[in-house]
């Protein structure tokens, strides 16, 4: 499946160690979104587990407050 539509800013994150949500599905997320024009990024941390279990730590590594 592709997204080849226009979408705001997309910033997709993951765990490179992440048995919940596999940094290579994230990878997948990413490259599915094809459109040219909008903004879309992927950055997957190194000797990370789930992210969203570390909200902690995301906000102290990334300003990002969930």
């Amino acid at each position: 499946m592709y997204v080849d539509a226009p979408h705001g800013p997309l910033l997709l994150i993951g765990g490179e160690e992440d048995q919940i949500i596999p940094s290579s599905l994230t990878e997948k997320n990413y490259k599915a979104y094809t459109d040219k024009n909008s903004i879309t990024a992927l950055r997957v941390f190194p000797e990370k587990k789930s992210l969203y279990l570390q909200r902690a730590w995301l906000g102290r590594c990334c300003g990002i407050h969930p």
